[in-house]
């Protein structure tokens, strides 16, 4: 029987389908690296602040990492730099062959005219072959750059191939252009290749985003403040209702310079926005009625409503903070996403005020059954199920203060590392109080502790500091070209 095809494959550079095998093709060709016919000098930022060593007239090779919007991030030397001049036709993979025009007071490189390509040349295939390929980089125009054998290449694709997905195909020809056929994947292979691709944007998300890294206190100051100013503007302008049932949700979710409570950090955590989505695939389940009231009770859904009406007024201006708002808490949301496919701990910052003004404590939580830490020591109850829990807090005149205890059901252990000697020995002071007091609660083993901080083990001391920068120990921050 003849295969019928549709008309699409004869049309040259696009893709290629199949009905009768429900199958795909790519139309696939080297990837051609940018060319500029004279050297531009760019202005270069480095990402971390710290210039790597280089002298005028240096001759250098780059690879391109990433985009942030319009500005290449390239590994310059094995230093991340932002390319403040956005260069057309970049893409990630390119190498840029470059000259140090200047290193102070700025850095300027002179890009070279003429640029070699970053894959020359197509991988050995032979007609027939199975190859393995994925998806790097999501271009224009429904055109994607896929790294085949090591060579990165332009191609056609359908919707069907996300950033990040792995995919299997049979090479269909090879001149006078590569096609490749995608061959179909089990059920069972299409949700791994989903979760993967899922799991890949959050992680680009969170390396876009780590030069911004704020902490929740600092995020809610700002919005609160941006908000206390729109406000004024109401008397003049007319602003949406959806400002002041923000405003309004921000002051009843943390009030102003009152202690936190058991059931205010319960609130936080449950409509501080982490779980918004969660929240709306609940009630399309259950109660699909409800779903404007989830949006009322949630900052993120208030955010978003907010923003919606702001740019229904003004088309033309976006409110940054609110933006820069939603973006934390999307960071926070990657951040959990990531640790519970990997099996890391959940994290949380929560913001509370104190005698100096709001403050965050950084918290981790993670399900054990088995001691570890301050409590192995043969005690009874080091087998019993419970909860792992990293805490970091500073305050002022107090210094550093992290916290590694264990919870179970009548069981609770925790040990104090501080920075300042008069803290340790204040602690120390007070836990017997605070013993009593967890007892009263009906814990019936209780050990605590408070120690200098030099003597956390190196091993505790990184989890702490990767609890602290907010990307899971389990996310690269940079893309290494060997």
């Amino acid at each position: 029987m003849k295969t019928q095809t549709s008309p699409i494959e004869n049309l040259p550079g696009k893709i290629v389908y199949n009905e009768t095998m429900k199958t795909e093709g790519l139309r696939v060709e080297p990837l051609r690296a940018p060319s500029f016919p004279t050297g531009i000098a760019v202005e270069a930022l480095p990402v971390s602040g710290e210039t790597p060593d280089l002298f005028p007239g240096q001759r250098l090779t780059a690879t391109v990492l990433a985009f942030h919007g319009q500005q290449a991030l390239i590994d310059l030397q094995g230093v991340q730099t932002t390319l403040v001049t956005a260069l057309p036709g970049l893409k990630v993979g390119s190498e840029l062959f470059m000259t140090v025009a200047q290193v102070a007071p700025k850095l300027l490189l002179e890009i070279a005219p003429g640029q070699a390509n970053s894959s020359p040349a197509l991988p050995p295939l032979a007609v027939g072959q199975e190859v393995s390929a994925a998806v790097v980089e999501q271009l224009p125009n429904g055109v994607v750059l896929i790294d085949l054998q090591g060579a990165l290449l332009e191609a056609e694709a359908p919707d069907a191939l996300p950033l990040g997905n792995t995919f299997s195909a049979w090479v269909e020809q090879i001149h006078p252009q590569l096609i490749l056929r995608l061959l179909p994947g089990t059920e069972e292979e299409n949700r791994a290749d989903s979760v993967q691709h899922i799991q890949t944007e959050a992680a680009r998300l969170l390396r876009a985003r780590i030069a911004h890294h704020t902490t929740s206190a600092e995020r809610l100051i700002e919005l609160t403040q941006e908000l206390t100013a729109l406000m004024e503007r109401s008397l003049q302008e007319n602003m949406p209702p959806s400002l002041t049932r923000l405003q309004e949700f921000i002051k009843t979710l943390l009030p102003d310079h009152e202690p936190p409570t058991a059931e205010r950090l319960a609130a936080f955590i449950r409509d501080g926005g982490l779980h918004y989505e969660a929240k709306l695939a609940r009630l399309m389940e259950s109660n699909p009625q409800a779903l404007s009231r989830a949006v009322e009770e949630d900052l993120k859904g208030l955010l978003l409503q907010a923003l919606h009406d702001l740019e229904s007024a003004s088309p033309q201006q976006t409110d940054t903070t609110l933006v820069h708002h939603l973006e934390y808490i999307e960071s926070q949301q990657a951040v959990n996403l990531l640790a519970q496919a990997r099996g890391e701990p959940y994290r949380v910052q929560i913001p509370f005020y104190t005698a100096q003004g709001l403050t965050t404590a950084f918290l981790a939580i993670e399900s054990d059954n088995d001691g570890q830490g301050e409590w192995e020591n043969g005690n009874a109850g080091a087998q019993e199920k419970g909860y792992t829990i990293l805490f970091f807090l500073e305050l002022e005149d107090f210094g550093q203060t992290r916290i590694e205890a264990r919870i179970g059901k009548k069981s609770l252990w925790a040990a104090f590392y501080v920075d300042q000697g008069a803290s340790v020995a204040l602690l120390q002071q007070e836990l017997p109080a605070f013993r009593e007091i967890l007892q009263s609660l009906g814990y019936e083993e209780v050990l605590l502790v408070a120690k200098p901080l030099e003597q956390l083990s190196p091993e505790k001391r990184q989890q702490f500091e990767t609890l602290t920068v907010g990307v899971p120990p389990s996310v690269r921050l940079l893309d290494v070209k060997v």
